[in-house]
């Protein structure tokens, strides 16, 4: 939470762009961190997966990990930069890499995933080793690609 909460205010700091953070029930107490920061940044909690895709259709970019609201935003056609540890980004991730990216730590250990067992290990190094300038740059890319179109 704490680097999303950086990418945030990175995005606003010029005034440039607005944020959303989408959250449920399990999300409530880190989106009580956010409403320290005032400008730029909303709070959409507790949304249906409907409202949820009509939200991110008018979205310019969505920032989201391995996460059923990351397939909804492929679903809606919103340009995604989707957050990888465990998981396999080539099994659960977009498709269409011309308007999506995947960012990943490629530590050796992950992906780790597996269904039948409990996931790699606690600490989560491969999500906590994903920098916020190389989310940046996965933001940035996609948002030159899409408004040379």
């Amino acid at each position: 939470m704490e680097k999303f909460i950086t990418l945030a205010e990175r995005i606003t700091e010029n005034n440039s762009a607005n944020v959303l953070f989408f959250g449920g029930p399990y999300e409530r107490e880190a989106l009580q961190l956010l409403e320290k920061i005032e400008k730029g940044i909303f709070l959409m909690p507790d949304l249906t997966v409907c409202q949820m895709a009509a939200a991110f259709k008018r979205c310019a970019l969505l920032v989201c990990n391995d996460s059923g609201p990351m397939h909804v935003g492929f679903a809606v056609g919103t340009p995604t930069v989707a957050i990888f540890g465990p998981t396999f980004p080539n099994r659960f991730g977009p498709k269409d890499l011309e308007k999506n990216r995947v960012v990943r730590s490629g530590l050796s250990c992950s992906p780790c995933w597996h269904p039948d067992k409990v996931i790699g290990c606690k600490e989560r190094n491969c999500l906590k080793s994903i920098e916020v300038d190389i989310v940046m740059k996965a933001m940035d890319e996609l948002n030159r690609r899409n408004n040379t179109k």
